[in-house]
């Protein structure tokens, strides 16, 4: 009788231990020994949120003090703009609207320019020069764009008139800018909101392969700025690993003041990493392009950044950034089809989440915090 009443107690323990942690209402603290690119000491806290509807929450009910979207590389020349011809500019980013509303400032890479130029790269031809129809700079704003970087090797498609074109018509259309091809010049801008800014700083790495003059910006930046973040174009193409320079640049980044890190470039996903408390998202992919040939290129990752953010709506990883508030990143994985972009599901999803996080805990909903 005392057996069976004492393993009647232990079965009604596990029955509550097991309901508080799916629940989201219990924490396990574990090792998560992942290797380089996540953190080993990290608490899994399965998410919830009261109010939240099919797991979205409306800019009117968190109580973050501001989101901003990060997206990866926009090409709007080629293949897109021959979609776009067919069905209508609106339709490049009619898929995230939602994820966009939700958003209180939108952040890209554009791989090209903006000019009264006649676009000469056509699909087969080898030509890598691009530059988007003006139309396109209003499509940007009135899709929810705040900033955009051109410190990438695109925005010289067409020379200094171009890159000059390009700063002219994003700014005519009211979308901020920053960084350039070659590192000089304005390499940063700003974003204020409410109760907070955040600095964007473009570093791009694929010409000069010098830093000098983006750790001098974060540098200048941090004492005034409560958030820095570094856009970075760096890396290898279509490949799915960062490579040693990537992580030596993302580091030196950090120990200079970025709060976060941002990369570009790769075409394709790679991992994620919090260094010092803070995270890099080694690179996003692709966004919007017209790179048909492969999977992973058809496929991107948006990161939804909440500071001082409020309860969890997705898969999330939560880092602390010091006495300075507290904030929270979205894993939004995205999938490109015939030049527009929508939100990614099933095996799309999955394998996104599984390039950004290998440890596996994203996708299975968790929310990371140190």
């Amino acid at each position: 009788m005392n057996k069976l009443l004492t393993y009647s107690c232990l079965l009604a323990i596990v029955i509550v231990v097991a309901a508080l942690f799916m629940s989201g209402h219990l924490s396990v603290q574990m090792i998560a020994d992942t290797g380089k690119n996540i953190r080993k000491d990290i608490t899994f806290v399965f998410p919830y949120s009261a109010g939240s509807v099919d797991g979205k929450t409306s800019k009117e009910e968190s109580d973050s003090t501001a989101k901003i979207l990060f997206v990866g590389d926009i090409m709007l020349d080629r293949g897109v703009a021959m979609y776009a011809e067919k069905q209508g500019t609106e339709a490049i980013f009619r898929g995230v609207v939602d994820i966009f509303d939700r958003a209180d400032a939108v952040v890209g890479n554009l791989e090209g320019t903006i000019t009264a130029e006649t676009p000469v790269a056509k699909s087969g031809s080898g030509i890598l020069r691009f530059t988007f129809d003006q139309k396109f700079a209003s499509v940007l704003k009135d899709a929810g764009f705040t900033a955009l970087s051109l410190a990438n090797n695109h925005s010289a498609d067409f020379g200094a008139t171009g890159f000059t074109a390009t700063k002219d018509i994003l700014r005519a259309v009211g979308i901020k800018y920053f960084g350039g091809a070659v590192n000089a010049g304005e390499l940063s801008t700003r974003i204020t909101f409410p109760d907070t800014t955040i600095c964007l700083v473009g570093y791009h790495d694929l010409y000069t392969f010098d830093q000098t003059s983006a750790i001098s910006e974060i540098g200048r930046l941090d004492p005034e700025c409560p958030w820095v973040v570094v856009v970075a174009h760096w890396g290898d193409e279509y490949i799915h690993e960062p490579n040693a320079r990537q992580i030596k640049l993302a580091h030196q980044f950090v120990d200079a003041g970025a709060d976060l890190v941002i990369g570009a470039h790769p075409h394709v996903v790679q991992p994620m990493e919090s260094y010092r408390g803070r995270m890099i998202f080694y690179s996003l992919g692709n966004f919007v392009f017209d790179q048909s040939f492969s999977f992973a290129t058809m496929h991107g990752l948006a990161v939804m950044v909440e500071l001082d953010a409020g309860p969890p709506v997705y898969p999330v990883i939560e880092v602390s950034k010091d006495n300075d508030g507290g904030v929270r990143f979205e894993l939004i994985p995205v999938a490109i089809r015939n030049g527009t972009v929508t939100l990614a599901d099933g095996e799309g999803r999955t394998r996104v989440l599984g390039w950004v996080d290998p440890s596996g805990h994203a996708k299975d909903g968790l929310l990371i915090s140190p």
